[in-house]
């Protein structure tokens, strides 16, 4: 159960209720992970909890435009903006929305209220210079742009646009530089290289046009676009040999990319095998196309076949160690089979942090026992991940095994009201309920305990749950309470002799020696024990059958029961069966260890 827990989360007293800003957050680490799908539903479930959170409706809003969905986005933004109008990231969604419907006035002045909103803005400011250089006023554009800079000079984008108004306006060495300054800033991006080499080549610094290129393919290999252009630098250096290799790379990965985009399309129709069949030959060959090779381990994936995606993932990361998805995919196939310490050693091999490895860690701590050190794992991964419902039951499994049930409940039910339809949830709570009433039981606060069984019999009615409820009654004195308890149990379980034996002691203190007598015969059937031949014993003199009755006291104390209370009534037994011999030895014995009616019985016959 644990491990589908912890794959799930690779892939969820009073209520802890799930707060608006802990559908944000969460739906943020979705968005960051590229679970768009996932993120709109759930910011879709916080929206219908709460209807009126502006920030809720900006995130979703953004989201659905993002995602092409325009008028749907468009639609939560305005609402967003009636309840704020003066919400500077909402102002700047709808603008966003706007230039996306192709209403770039609209947008422009959207954009314009953000920065009135924050002029510190520099997301809305790179977005005003797109709107204006989209209505034709590059001038503009290209103040915005540098203003976007200035806000924010760590973020390469807003270099890039600058750097494409600096060319338009004629100044080529300052948008050079700027690329550059881009490209120091997002060294992996191999767009900025691209447009790199493309500068240097319009300028005739041709060998530094090729340098800048040949980076780009190196961080890009597969993009045909790449290699065409580097043909072309080739024959403009004389070097038609290579020209032609180049080309031949293009042509075949232009192939490949068609391929593999039918392929695609084939699998998000529904049919998997003819994508499958369709890629496999393009991967045998075209060993070096990961993207292709990607696609291809995911549909094993999808199909159950592990061991062959897990093959391909690995074959991946020794082309691109950089292929984060690669690795994270690669570790959940090896949760589950088992091999949590490769799962572990993969993750720790990436530069890049990631919640799975604290996640798989945990669950290893957790294996292991060490409850405190996987409790410290999983709140970490729980604050960028506070709505996902199997962490939060990897979590109440630990507080529940370190004894803080109370707080594993509460995480438990916040789980549930997530996933409310889960079954394992719901035993989940049920076993941490149950260990809860069993730790009461054990510290004998029969009040407390009571009441946790009685509540868990109202979810569940199970045998185990009647018997303990009969135990803290009878432990209280509620007799009558017990013996029905008991008497309910035992028409399910006729043969839970302890049950049986505790029900024939209630109706003994009762008074109701025949009942009793009757149930301990029962119990005498399966369960011979001193205690029992003791008890029914007893239940006889009360019936006068004191011949029986002195012939179970005399079996139980032969099995090693020894009391004074069975020293007297077997002395009181052979009184009533006209025995002297050794019967007031018996009775001095059970006085001396100071029984009470032993004591009395001597003080109204003292020549005994």
């Amino acid at each position: 159960m644990w491990t589908r827990l912890l794959v799930i989360c690779l892939a969820s007293g009073a209520l802890l209720a799930q707060t608006a800003g802990e559908f944000r957050q969460q739906a943020d680490q979705l968005i960051r992970e590229n679970k768009w799908e996932e993120a709109r539903n759930l910011l879709q479930t916080g929206l219908e909890q709460y209807p009126d959170d502006s920030e809720i409706l900006v995130q979703l809003g953004s989201l659905l435009v993002r995602s092409g969905r325009v008028a749907e986005g468009d639609s939560l933004l305005r609402k967003a903006l009636d309840l704020q109008p003066h919400n500077a990231r909402a102002l700047r969604a709808a603008g966003e929305a706007q230039l996306q419907r192709g209403q770039v006035a609209d947008a422009i002045a959207l954009f314009e209220d953000s920065l009135e909103q924050n002029s510190q803005d520099g997301e809305s400011r790179h977005r005003l210079a797109f709107a204006r250089l989209a209505q034709g006023e590059e001038g503009k554009a290209l103040e915005h742009a540098r203003q976007a800079v200035e806000v924010n000079p760590l973020e390469p984008r807003y270099r890039r646009l600058y750097a494409l108004l600096l060319d338009l306006e004629g100044q080529i060495e300052q948008s050079y530089q700027q690329l550059k300054i881009a490209y120091r800033l997002a060294p992996e991006d191999p767009k900025l290289l691209f447009l790199l080499s493309q500068k240097r080549q319009l300028s005739g610094e041709l060998f530094q046009a090729l340098e800048y290129l040949e980076l780009a393919i190196e961080t890009d290999p597969e993009n045909p676009l790449y290699h065409d252009q580097l043909a072309s630098l080739y024959l403009q250096l004389g070097e038609q040999e290579r020209a032609e290799e180049e080309r031949e790379k293009a042509r075949a990965l232009q192939q490949a990319f068609e391929q593999y985009l039918a392929a695609l399309k084939l699998s998000t129709q529904g049919h998997r095998a003819r994508a499958v069949a369709m890629l496999e030959p393009v991967i045998r060959e075209h060993p070096q196309f990961v993207t292709g090779k990607m696609l291809l381990a995911d549909l094993y994936h999808q199909d159950g076949r592990q061991d062959s995606a897990l093959d391909l993932y690995m074959e991946i990361l020794k082309l691109d160690p950089s292929q984060s998805e690669a690795r994270e995919k690669g570790a959940w196939i090896q949760v589950r089979q088992g091999f949590l310490e490769s799962a572990l050693q993969l993750l720790e091999e990436s530069s890049q942090p990631s919640l799975n490895r604290f996640l798989i860690a945990g669950y290893q701590k957790m294996a292991r026992g060490d409850w405190k050190a996987a409790l410290q794992h999983f709140y970490r991964v729980e604050k960028l991940n506070p709505l996902n419902p199997g962490l939060l039951q990897l979590i109440g499994f630990c507080l529940n095994a370190q004894g803080r049930g109370e707080e594993a409940l509460r995480y438990l039910a916040k789980a549930r009201k997530i996933r409310p339809g889960d079954d394992q949830i719901r035993l989940q709570i049920l076993d941490t309920r149950l260990d809860k009433a069993f730790a009461l039981f054990r510290h004998h606060r029969w009040e407390s305990a009571l009441k946790s069984f009685q509540e868990l019999l109202r979810e569940e009615v199970r045998v185990d749950y009647l018997l303990h409820i009969a135990y803290c009654h009878q432990q209280l004195g509620h007799l009558d309470q017990a013996i029905r308890q008991y008497r309910t149990a035992l028409e399910i379980d006729p043969d839970a002799s302890w049950a049986r034996f505790n029900l024939a002691s209630c109706l003994y203190l009762q008074g109701q020696y025949q009942e009793a007598a009757k149930q301990l015969e029962r119990v005498l059937r399966t369960s011979q024990t001193a205690e029992s031949y003791f008890r029914l014993g007893l239940c006889y003199s009360h019936l006068n059958r004191y011949p029986e009755a002195e012939r179970l006291l005399e079996k139980a104390m032969k099995m090693g029961t020894q009391s004074p209370e069975i020293l007297y009534s077997l002395g009181l037994a052979r009184l009533h069966n006209g025995k002297m011999e050794g019967t007031w030895a018996l009775i001095r014995r059970s006085a001396a260890a100071g029984f009470p009616p032993a004591r009395e019985l001597l003080a109204k016959a003292p020549r005994y």
